[in-house]
């Protein structure tokens, strides 16, 4: 995502929170991003790397959880651009090209390909 772009949904963030070890997105009062730091398991990456999945492992990533609320004021995990569905569509897998270093730019991307996901269907 260009930076432009990324700025254009960053934009969207009405409050940033720090809480312990999250930063807190919020998009309006329906949608909130929350972002931590991890030190991924070194056997799951180095797996990962020789099967090709991903080109280095990472020293940290970046972890996101999103909340959705619906109009019944049920919360909802959606937007999550860090996940995509299994091929059994039970459960959710990580999406390994979202994968990445835990840096600040990094951060603000997922952020805002997470607010993207949001706008193009019409939530927030």
């Amino acid at each position: 995502m260009r930076a432009s772009a990324v700025n254009k949904y960053m934009e969207r963030v009405t409050v940033t929170e720090n809480r312990r070890n999250k930063r807190l997105y919020h998009i309006g009062d329906k949608f909130l991003v929350a972002v931590s730091t991890r030190i991924p398991s070194y056997e799951v990456m180095k797996c990962y790397k020789r099967n090709g999945q991903i080109k280095e492992i990472p020293n940290t990533v970046l972890v996101i959880y999103t909340y959705f609320t619906d109009e019944k004021g049920q919360f909802k995990d959606r937007y999550n651009i860090t996940l995509k569905p299994s091929d059994y569509k039970d459960y959710q897998i990580i999406n390994l090209d979202y994968l990445c270093e835990a840096t600040p730019e990094n951060e603000r991307k997922l952020v805002a390909e997470c607010i993207r996901l949001a706008v193009e269907d019409g939530a927030v």
